[in-house]
């Protein structure tokens, strides 16, 4: 009786007997769909339409074949991973999804949340990096216990966590206009945060690739080599000038009743002036 309803669905006896598995370890139940509260730890912010219509007609031509997790919450459950499914469901006109009921704790159950939809779901990278940062903030994980976790290298968790360095603004764009998670680690070079939204959105404009983006930034943030005056060497006309101007001084002087003494020695590198005024006249 408890599978009635999805054996309608289902196309394949493994499918079948896939649920059977969990009727025998007595963990599937199932639930009104409008009984079940939205995750409160879902990491995804975009649900794409294109994927989410493929879900739904796969659900409706075969039924759920991996079962909701969920927490019994009053007199609710509180869904702990399966948005999309959850989502599918509901468009393809089931009342009724299959679950499984977990007694975990709230923080147990909210961090397994988190996990289970990082290992499941197809989430964009500032949506990944944003679970990392919460699992590290509120279950006090460190970056090696997550990669654990997700079995990955600790230092793609460390890659990740830096994109959070980038402005909402900026993260909102690179998301909406679907650039590569090289596209964003390149724009992490930029300090000037203005600079640095003129870039991306130039970026975004001429469509560049990332090898351009980031030639692009380099050239931007490329510090500016000012060039040196060169240097200007004297010229017997400067040298005559000057002379000429000293001449002019002590001629001067001796109007003004005073009889300097004066001196010039041409040297190879330089001329020599010597002016001599006496104290007394």
């Amino acid at each position: 009786m408890l599978f009635t309803g999805l054996s309608r669905k289902l196309k394949t006896t493994r499918e079948v007997s896939s649920l059977a598995r969990f009727k025998q370890k007595d963990s599937l139940q199932w639930i009104e769909a409008d009984a079940i509260l939205p995750a409160a730890n879902q990491p995804r912010t975009l649900f794409r339409e294109e994927p989410l219509k493929e879900l739904t007609q796969s659900i409706a031509d075969h039924g759920i074949l991996q079962p909701l997790l969920v927490q019994r919450e009053g007199e609710h459950y509180r869904l702990i991973a399966g948005e999309r499914r959850l989502r599918a469901a509901k468009e393809a006109g089931l009342t009724k999804v299959p679950c499984v009921l977990t007694e975990k704790s709230a923080a147990e159950a909210a961090k397994l949340s988190l996990i289970e939809n990082l290992q499941r779901e197809n989430l964009t990278f500032f949506e990944e990096a944003a679970a990392f940062r919460r699992l590290m903030d509120e279950f006090t994980l460190t970056q090696a216990e997550i990669a654990r976790s997700m079995n990955r290298d600790p230092s793609t968790i460390a890659n990740k966590l830096r994109l959070l360095k980038l402005p909402i603004a900026a993260q909102f764009l690179i998301q909406k206009n679907q650039l590569t998670e090289r596209h964003a680690r390149a724009f992490l070079r930029v300090e000037d945060q203005e600079l640095l939204m003129e870039l991306l959105e130039t970026v975004i404009e001429e469509e560049l690739t990332v090898q351009e983006t980031e030639k692009r930034i380099a050239a931007a943030i490329t510090p500016k080599e000012k060039k040196q005056k060169p240097r200007r060497v004297g010229s017997v006309k400067d040298i005559r000038l000057c002379i000429n101007t000293l001449n002019h001084t002590v001629a001067t002087l001796k109007q003004a009743g005073i009889k300097p003494q004066t001196q010039i020695k041409e040297e190879e590198r330089f001329v020599e002036y010597i002016i001599r005024i006496p104290k007394t006249s």
